[in-house]
């Protein structure tokens, strides 16, 4: 699961720093499609399977970029979801960051019920 969500970051932090730089004036209308592939190598490390050049407009392909939708908010709950999972173990005693018997990738909060009161809190 960390894995998966990992490798979204880079690309959840790409959509909103194209955005930003469009809306900005950083990246003028006749480069959006080249700064966009420029990103995705930079931040992702990966190409365009085929040739593209201006006349397409490949940011569109997700719906966020032409309904303007900002995406940071995937982002920051990619991050905040493990934060909250970090501390819910420690709470159910899953996980000590002191305790190489108790590591983080083994933690489980079922049936906690000091993890799920902090929870039922924090909601």
């Amino acid at each position: 699961m960390a894995l998966a969500k990992i490798v979204f970051l880079p690309f959840g932090y790409l959509m909103d720093k194209w955005r930003w730089d469009v809306f900005s004036g950083n990246i003028p209308e006749k480069d959006w499609n080249c700064a966009w592939w420029k990103y995705r190598y930079e931040l992702q490390g990966i190409k365009p399977p085929v040739q593209r050049s201006e006349d397409d407009f490949d940011p569109a392909s997700k719906y966020h970029i032409p309904a303007n939708v900002p995406y940071i908010r995937y982002f920051v709950s990619f991050v905040v979801q493990f934060q909250f999972h970090k501390a819910l173990c420690i709470k159910a005693g899953q996980y000590d960051p002191s305790d190489p018997n108790k590591p983080f990738h083994k933690c489980d909060i079922y049936q906690s019920t000091e993890a799920g009161k902090a929870l039922k809190d924090m909601l």
